[in-house]
């Protein structure tokens, strides 16, 4: 019998799966043909993976979506803080080394609030890997962010908060990253944002050159109520960008790649020979995962909210 959902096209799975990663039960949202082309969601906060339930069958038709929750959202682990360390750089840690579980080579990136200071994390370590991005309410520079003005009580919660501050000092490496790989882009922002308003959106149209801009009349949770005017947009730009950037797993992945694995020793990048930092070479020589904490520096908190929330997602 066939099945009437999409027309012609049978209606999209998406698979609840886990997988163990440096010791952490990491929960992912999966559908799409392996071979095709990869779209990694990097969701935002106070939500989980749950918060691209309705994007990833409109888009499962023709992309691998890989769409994980950090530690202490959804259904991964909660670990305990006393031996584990909720930073951004951490985060950026494991969704690397699920990257690497699923012999993803090559991938676009979604990312959303939290999910911006952590994909971009994974772009200056693999510059070379990420084929498009697509930007929603996060941010790569200090203008547009304002403080929730809530007050939380969630200790995991206060980790990320300041832990907010070690991506200030990221930005100008991200700048950098941009205007030497010149990603295409596409920027899907929900101006009415109290805590990303649209003001963040602008700068990216400083450095990019194969951008393109939409802001919505809607607030933190874009998908949610303009899901319909996006996914035209998405499929019309990940059909012009990242079916043409080459294949998207590996043949094979090294049984030792993964950090969960700490007798293998982490290759060093080549240094440069360029005295300054004007692009992503120069940036990769000198940085190292994790990246340094900054001592000092403002805070920039996207939300504030109660872990155990997002959990029932």
């Amino acid at each position: 019998m066939s099945t009437p959902a999409f027309g012609e096209r049978p209606l999209p799975v998406t698979h609840h799966r886990t997988a163990m990663i440096d010791g952490v039960n990491t929960f992912y949202r999966e559908a799409g043909a392996p071979e095709a082309p990869v779209l990694l969601l990097l969701h935002g906060f106070p939500t989980s993976s749950h918060m691209f339930r309705n994007l990833i069958p409109a888009l499962a038709d023709r992309y691998h979506l890989i769409a994980p929750d950090y530690p202490g959202y959804g259904q991964s682990d909660m670990s305990d803080r006393a031996g584990f360390a909720y930073t951004f750089d951490r985060f950026a840690e494991l969704v690397d080394g699920l990257l690497g579980r699923l012999e993803v080579e090559r991938f676009a990136m979604y990312v959303m609030d939290y999910g911006a200071p952590a994909g971009w994390r994974l772009a200056l370590k693999h510059p070379e890997r990420i084929s498009a991005l697509i930007v929603q309410n996060g941010n790569a520079t200090r203008k547009g962010s304002r403080s929730s003005g809530a007050r939380c009580n969630a200790e995991i919660q206060l980790d990320l908060f300041y832990d907010y501050r070690t991506n200030l000092p990221l930005y100008p490496m991200v700048q950098a990253y941009f205007r030497e790989r010149q990603p295409p882009t596409l920027i899907v922002w929900g101006k009415n944002d109290k805590i990303f308003p649209g003001d963040g959106a602008h700068p990216y149209k400083r450095d990019l050159q194969n951008v393109e801009f939409h802001l919505f009349d809607t607030g933190h949770f874009a998908l949610e109520d303009k899901v319909d005017e996006m996914v035209p947009l998405m499929r019309d730009f990940l059909g012009r960008t990242v079916a043409r950037n080459g294949p998207a797993r590996r043949s094979a992945w090294p049984s030792n790649a993964l950090r969960s694995h700490p007798t293998t020793p982490r290759p060093q990048p080549r240094k440069s020979a360029r005295p300054r930092t004007p692009g992503t070479r120069a940036i990769r020589s000198r940085w190292r995962w994790p990246i340094p904490s900054i001592a000092s520096g403002g805070t920039g908190p996207s939300s504030c909210g109660d872990a155990r929330q997002s959990r029932r997602s």
